[in-house]
């Protein structure tokens, strides 16, 4: 009798394209949160809200739920990124 592994991952294609030149400022930027539900992630959330465009003049901050223990929807990757202009992506715990 053997053992048998089961690989849960996914090959997944990535195409990457630089949207915008980097900038050594947050100036004016568009941040999105990914959040995925733990409370410590939750209050970093709520602070960065303030933090952000407080302290580095970001323009926006816009908080997404992600899941917690399976893949964020690649729907929801597409707009995020059609959105944001960089993100934080929080698996706090």
């Amino acid at each position: 009798m053997g053992i048998r592994v089961f690989d849960p991952s996914v090959d997944v294609v990535v195409e990457r394209a630089v949207r915008k030149t980097i900038s050594h400022s947050l100036e004016g930027m568009r941040l999105a949160v990914l959040n995925n539900g733990w409370r410590s992630m939750d209050l970093m959330s709520r602070m960065f809200v303030t933090y952000f465009p407080e302290r580095y003049g970001v323009a926006s901050v816009r908080e997404w739920r992600i899941p917690t223990s399976n893949e964020t929807p690649v729907a929801l990757l597409e707009e995020v990124a059609a959105t944001s202009d960089f993100a934080i992506v929080g698996l706090a715990n």
